[in-house]
């Protein structure tokens, strides 16, 4: 009967060690989820992720050895799905709303830039564009046969109401979870226009087969601004340590110098003349008022 007692006791024993050493190796596991995005993240077809995000988190995940850091390819709509759901996820260059505050913690300090958002459309195509060469967005997105053409889960920042509305209504919008098959869609007369980011656009007209046949602008309704996005993480108990130790990193990272090399680096020579004041402004003048 004793050794009954004796067995069941170190029984018990090693299940809640092999529980709490289960439970530890799950917290220090964190997952950086990337899509298709160039050149702020770019998949190739060996699984590998290049570009901003996946190379800024190499420098962060350098500082923070105590953790495993796995990298993932994920849709926009499952990262968030995911963190909304609480997993350990750690999402890189997120817009601030206040709807995403709700189940998110942001970093002090933004991880990337770029600049107000841009039309990218068919070369030639004049139907929405004004004297000046500007992008009537608001008037495109309410035209039900112009056709649009979306990443679902991206923010569009100061255009965001007007997308989603469009979206939702009952006019043409042709979604993706890849800006190179949009490309493809607006060469191929699928659709008639979509809206990319400063970085996203220069990558396309450099890198892309389709580049002659497309014509990027800047939209009337959106003034050149620079937009900064975040890192964040879930909002629970694991993800206020975690961008703790997310902002000490990002900080280290940032004073060394190697951040602003970085983002240097991907910036279109359009927008050199913005960089160092919206560099400054955004990264530099915070920790000097620290």
């Amino acid at each position: 009967m004793l050794a009954n007692k004796f067995i069941s006791f170190i029984v018990s024993l090693l299940v809640i060690s092999f529980c709490r050493v289960a439970k530890a190796q799950a917290d220090s596991e964190i997952y950086w989820p990337y899509f298709n995005i160039p050149p702020l993240s770019i998949s190739h077809e060996d699984g590998r992720f290049t570009g901003i995000g996946p190379e800024l988190g190499t420098l962060l995940q350098a500082q923070m050895p105590e953790y495993g850091h796995r990298i993932i390819a994920a849709s926009p709509l499952k990262i968030f799905q995911s963190v909304r759901e609480g997993r350990h996820w750690i999402l890189t260059g997120v817009l601030k709303n206040p709807i995403r505050e709700k189940s998110l913690y942001y970093s002090e300090l933004p991880c990337r830039m770029t600049w107000t958002i841009l039309a990218v459309l068919r070369k030639g195509d004049r139907k929405y564009l004004t004297s000046k060469d500007l992008f009537r967005a608001e008037a495109a997105l309410r035209d039900p046969k112009y056709r649009f053409g979306y990443v679902k889960g991206i923010d569009y920042g100061d255009l965001d109401s007007l997308v989603f509305n469009h979206v939702h209504s009952q006019a043409l919008s042709f979604s993706s979870n890849d800006f190179e098959k949009l490309m493809e869609l607006l060469t191929l007369k699928r659709i008639d226009f979509f809206f990319a980011g400063p970085l996203i656009a220069d990558f396309i007209l450099k890198d892309s087969k389709f580049s002659e046949q497309i014509e990027i602008v800047s939209c009337l309704e959106v003034p050149i601004n620079p937009i900064y996005g975040y890192y964040a993480v879930p909002r629970t108990d694991w993800g206020r340590k975690v961008i703790a130790e997310i902002d000490s990193a990002l900080e280290s990272v940032i004073r060394s110098g190697e951040h602003k090399k970085l983002l240097q680096r991907w910036t279109p020579q359009q927008f050199r003349e913005f960089f160092e004041r919206d560099y400054k402004a955004g990264f530099e003048d915070p920790l000097v008022e620290d």
